[in-house]
């Protein structure tokens, strides 16, 4: 965390380096480096958490995630498009064992 900014650092699917911050209440974010050039983060309850990753004014990623009520599951879904313009989604669900 910088300031009242989140950090985030990883590595996108081809390998390049991905880092950019997003303002821990939600709202606009910035890329520092990657393929996207804007980000937006919204909490929606204590529980949903959604962010969007945007290209040319376009959002290009929709990420939404969900903890469950009793805090036992993760529910994690992405909605975009790929590099080809080919539309894609995932879920993946963690469950606290």
């Amino acid at each position: 965390m910088v300031g009242d900014q989140d950090q985030v650092t990883g590595t996108a699917a081809d390998g390049s380096p991905v880092k950019y911050e997003v303002p821990d209440k939600g709202g606009a974010g910035k890329f520092l480096t990657g393929q996207f050039d804007a980000v937006s983060s919204k909490r929606i309850n204590d529980n949903t958490f959604e962010i969007g990753y945007m290209k040319g004014g376009k959002e290009m990623v929709h990420f939404r995630s969900v903890v469950s009520k009793d805090g036992k599951t993760l529910t994690n879904t992405t909605k975009g498009t790929d590099a080809q313009g080919k539309p894609f989604s995932r879920v993946a669900v963690w469950e606290k064992q």
